[in-house]
């Protein structure tokens, strides 16, 4: 039989495994000095009795503990405004309605947060907030894994050297334009020799670089088509446009605009997918 003390060390311990939040809990005392500690932050400034501000806590709860692990890391913060210790730093900072967000760089506000409000959107806008506009990958083993575990397109830039080559050149202007919605890597085979001998590149019939790939997660592969889309020639960004989502995409309220509605009237069904929904 457990004694009270055990059962109460017990309930401590499970309580605080339960409270133990990714967000960091930032007042006007060291609102400064942890923000100036990070290249780059979300902070968050709420009220606990705002309506938005309690939808919004558990998506940026999980956004907190995704981009805990991103690489850079990119911290997520809050400011109780109607406390005593948050209010002068929420005062400072214009703040007058919740839930507010703003990116701070190097400890300085950098901009107003104009990104979804659901987790996946928020951990997509803030990685375009850090690094390069394309993520260099140096080895296969490195790109086969984040092909592998890749929960969202990422459009593949494959060239010989760094060398400023036109599909180079395309491929890093597109990826500077739309870093804010679409994951790009790239990767030289001067160092990378054997980049085309994945098995997700199999089916490509032109296994040369320069090139562009479009490569879709594993949860839309499907008999109808390839998960790897091969560019030609063209405008890039409608290269991408056309073929990110595949025959069936999956509706998100992040995507929700990609989608268009379009009616036949001569076609028998609609079918619709929705995530959290079964097709019927």
């Amino acid at each position: 039989m457990y004694s009270t003390t055990g059962l109460l060390v017990l309930l401590v311990s499970v309580v605080g495994l339960a409270m133990a939040s990714d967000v960091l809990d930032l007042s006007s005392g060291d609102f400064k000095a942890t923000v100036g500690q990070h290249d780059t932050i979300l902070v968050e400034f709420f009220a606990p009795w705002c309506g938005h501000c309690k939808r919004l806590a558990p998506e940026y709860e999980t956004a907190a503990t995704s981009l805990k692990n991103n690489d850079p890391p990119v911290p997520l913060a809050k400011v109780d405004c109607t406390t005593d210790a948050g209010k002068d730093i929420c005062s400072e900072y214009g703040v007058t309605g919740y839930p507010t967000l703003k990116i701070f760089k190097g400890g300085d506000f950098a901009s107003e947060y104009g990104g979804p409000r659901e987790a996946d959107g928020i951990v997509k806008y803030m990685r375009s907030q850090v690094g390069p506009a394309s993520r260099l990958v140096e080895s296969r083993a490195k790109l086969e894994e984040a092909l592998s575990k890749a929960k969202e397109v990422i459009v593949l830039g494959v060239f010989e050297k760094d060398d400023k080559s036109a599909v180079q050149t395309k491929f890093q202007k597109i990826a500077d334009k739309l870093r804010e919605t679409v994951n790009f890597v790239h990767v030289f085979t001067d160092s990378v020799a054997d980049v085309f001998d994945l098995k997700v590149f199999a089916d490509l019939k032109a296994k040369k670089a320069p090139t562009i790939l479009l490569v879709r997660p594993k949860e839309l592969k499907n008999k109808f088509e390839s998960n790897v889309v091969q560019y030609s020639d063209g405008d890039v960004e409608e290269f991408i446009k056309t073929n990110f989502h595949g025959i069936v995409g999956v509706r998100t309220q992040n995507n929700n605009q990609d989608f268009k509605v379009m009616m036949d009237w001569s076609s028998d069904c609609v079918i619709a997918l929705t995530t959290g929904s079964s097709p019927h």
